[in-house]
């Protein structure tokens, strides 16, 4: 009997009579009847399942599913907020930007994505008893659709140089590289920042080794020993996406991101990276101690950052669409690269470590996702 649709009790009466009460209808049985009145107990029955069928259960086991996306790199969103008919807390997107809300009541929902840096999407989807349906998502970056200066390079002769200058050795703690690119060709490897004497005195070199994330640092001493972390992911060409490189020695490990979203690690202890008297190049490498670059990075590259502390996850993640003030703690240089023209890009922290740029690169606009 359905618990729902019995609006009364059984009850015995004094007279030894059951008293059936359901849906405001009253049938009572005497021990006579109970014994000889087969017919009416099928009544009573049929009674029971009619209001059944009247009064059905609802089970909210459906369920909607799907992914979050970023409209500018078609890369997944991680930890994007997810909600159900603007209800909180929400559900959370995992690493490759998918989401999962149960159980859902059957009918037309709203679900609507947010997360930092991108504005708020919304979309209806509706779902039948029981059932599921899929709902993708596209957060576009709240800089999206105003386009902004970049700095191509040719990948044949186009780098920049800067000299060694004392504020550039980080070889007394942690390092972070990061900065967009939107690479148009992968050689053997395409370096976005490094600084590196030759394979065996590299302070550090951040990249792409192919088509995957490569940061190599060395440790003081360990000649002959690379301390490298490769990404995971294949990269494609034509599209923005954000890299990140983290040395952190107090936890003595190596990490590589993407999107803000960790693509790569590698524990090697706490260890002193190589201090080097090398420059620093962007969009290549110096080529064995001789100051003279290799390696060209071939794409566009926008807003680098170099810093001397352990930047965590959630703070690449978390301002990787901003442009910074320049003054954050543990910045060591900030080259946004929107100047539009010249041969210099300029460092917004006030260091004045502004970065020469030799071959003649020219000067380009694109959609930017940083703002």
């Amino acid at each position: 009997m359905h618990r729902a649709a019995v609006t009364g009790a059984i009850e015995k009466k004094t007279t030894g009579a059951l008293s059936f009460i359901i849906h405001g209808r009253i049938a009572q049985l005497s021990p006579m009847n109970i014994r000889s009145s087969v017919a009416t107990i099928v009544a009573l029955c049929a009674l029971v399942v009619a209001s059944c069928r009247d009064n059905p259960v609802h089970h909210d086991t459906a369920s909607i599913t799907g992914h979050v996306t970023d409209a500018v790199t078609g890369a997944p969103v991680a930890s994007a907020n997810v909600q159900l008919d603007g209800a909180a807390p929400g559900v959370t997107t995992d690493s490759h930007g998918a989401y999962t809300i149960t159980p859902v009541s059957a009918g037309t929902h709203t679900v609507t994505a947010s997360h930092a840096g991108y504005s708020p999407a919304s979309g209806t989807t509706t779902v039948a008893a029981g059932g599921s349906s899929t709902l993708d998502l596209v957060l576009h970056p709240e800089s999206d659709g105003g386009r902004g200066n970049v700095l191509p390079f040719d990948g044949g002769d186009d780098y920049g140089l800067l000299n060694s200058m004392q504020s550039l050795n980080l070889g007394s703690g942690s390092i972070t590289v990061e900065g967009w690119v939107r690479p148009e060709s992968f050689g053997s490897w395409n370096w976005l920042l490094s600084k590196a004497t030759s394979n065996y005195a590299v302070e550090f070199i951040f990249g792409i080794d192919r088509s995957r994330l490569s940061f190599n640092v060395n440790g003081q001493n360990e000649t002959d020993k690379f301390y490298t972390v490769f990404g995971r992911t294949t990269l494609a060409t034509g599209s923005w996406f954000h890299m990140a490189a983290v040395y952190d020695r107090t936890a003595g490990t190596v990490r590589v991101y993407l999107n803000g979203v960790l693509d790569g690690e590698r524990t090697i202890g706490s260890v002193t990276p190589v201090s080097t008297e090398s420059p620093v190049f962007m969009g290549a490498r110096e080529y064995f101690g001789t100051r003279t670059p290799a390696e060209y990075f071939h794409g566009a590259i926008a807003d680098v950052r170099l810093w001397n502390v352990a930047r965590t996850q959630a703070q690449i993640a978390g301002a990787m669409h901003t442009r910074l003030h320049g003054d954050e703690g543990g910045l060591v240089a900030y080259w946004k690269l929107d100047e539009g023209g010249g041969s210099l890009g300029h460092d917004a922290t006030g260091h004045g470590l502004d970065m020469p740029l030799f071959g003649s690169p020219i000067w380009g606009t694109a959609d930017l996702p940083v703002h």
